[in-house]
């Protein structure tokens, strides 16, 4: 419930987009959500894939792959020079998964992180 109210706030707010990966039938098996980044370097807007799922029965079928598709392409549309995401480094499932669909591990950048609370 609280990741419905979560994602529910995002999209009332516009702060994020989010993709649906659906059964012929209808039925829900997946989504990606992407937010806005804005770069003052390239003078660009940009997007952050920050979540991408697809249900375990419906994996191996396509969901996974259009969903990293329609993300793609959400971001070409906007205009964006890039499009970013994360894994953790454990995930070697998702990493053969991007980089299988042309994604490329960055080696350039550091990221830090510090939490707030």
């Amino acid at each position: 419930m609280l990741a419905r109210t979560f994602l529910s706030e995002r999209l009332e707010r516009a702060e994020s987009v989010v993709l649906l990966a659906r059964t012929a039938d209808g039925t829900t098996v997946g989504f990606a959500q992407l937010y806005p980044q804005f770069s003052a370097l390239s003078l660009t807007r940009n997007w952050l894939l920050a979540d991408l799922y697809v249900a375990p029965e419906a994996r191996r079928h396509g969901a996974g792959a259009s969903l990293l598709q329609a993300a793609e392409d959400h971001a070409r549309a906007e205009g964006a020079a890039t499009i970013a995401l994360e894994t953790a480094v454990g995930n070697r499932v998702g990493h053969r998964f991007y980089e299988k669909a042309g994604w490329l591990r960055e080696h350039a950048w550091y990221q830090y992180t510090r939490a707030l609370n």
